[in-house]
């Protein structure tokens, strides 16, 4: 038997609901530990680091349903679930789906699984080197709207069906009230990582509408044009610029290698 096919037995033994009644094939007991009871230790560890894992990057939600209504979720979903992964980062990949398909779960929790993932994902995130702005700033207006900027891999933005914002940052600060829970009410949140902190932010639509255009890949001028115009007042303009000012002042957006420039049929004939 090769050494693989021992890690895979190991591995297989550690996740399994049951341990395995072959240990001693496979591991030496010693004269004060027989194999099974020191394969036992590694099952053990493994459920607890797993579940301590799940806890540190769903806080929030801990705290809402509670220690032993999360232990049982945890101990579900790793058994559906287990770590396949080097880094604990991608153990809760799937944390969210698998919640919205159990019976009896209030709806607010896949949600806020899903507000605290994107977090994780924001903070794993590798970004390319985003736009230098002191460039593109000397460029004209029309060659500016030519050109593409799209929101950085950690900038990433979700639609909830609860007001998860708020609440998150009365966790974070210790606030959290026992009894807790989200208000409904749709809110759009944006995520992005600043020296190696995560933050979150609740947008209005357009600036919503905005920073999904720029996800399309699109030219600047074509993902921005329509968005101004649909902001009818002098107020609705102005935060919507400063929005995006933000994005940009915050080096939350780069230009794609594969479109320094948009393809501007339009323009081509001038």
């Amino acid at each position: 038997m090769s050494f693989s096919d021992v890690q895979a037995w190991m591995h297989a033994a550690i996740i399994a609901k049951e341990a395995p009644d072959n240990a001693d094939r496979f591991i030496r007991s010693t004269s004060e530990v027989c194999a099974h009871r020191r394969l036992n230790v590694y099952r053990d560890m493994y459920r607890v680091r797993m579940s301590e894992s799940l806890q540190m990057d769903y806080g929030l939600l801990y705290g809402v349903v509670g220690s032993e209504e999360f232990e049982k979720l945890a101990e579900c979903y790793l058994e559906a679930y287990p770590s396949t992964s080097y880094t604990l980062n991608d153990l809760g990949r799937n944390f969210a789906s698998f919640l919205a398909a159990q019976p009896g779960l209030p709806p607010y929790v896949p949600e806020i699984a899903r507000f605290e993932y994107a977090l994780v994902r924001s903070f794993d995130a590798f970004d390319p080197k985003p736009a230098d702005w002191s460039e593109l700033g000397t460029l004209s207006e029309d060659l500016l709207s030519e050109r593409t900027l799209c929101p950085l891999p950690s900038f990433l933005g979700e639609e909830f069906s609860y007001q998860l914002g708020a609440l998150y940052d009365a966790h974070l600060d210790g606030d959290l009230p026992p009894g807790a829970l989200p208000e409904k009410g749709k809110e759009t949140v944006l995520f992005f990582r600043v020296n190696f902190r995560v933050h979150h932010k609740v947008v209005d639509s357009l600036s919503w509408q905005l920073y999904r255009n720029l996800r399309k890949t699109i030219c600047l001028g074509a993902a921005l044009d329509p968005v101004l115009a649909a902001a009818d007042t002098e107020t609705a303009q102005a935060t919507l610029l400063d929005s995006f000012q933000q994005w940009v002042t915050g080096s939350l957006l780069y230009v794609p290698e594969s479109s320094k420039r948009c393809q501007a049929p339009f323009r081509l004939g001038s």
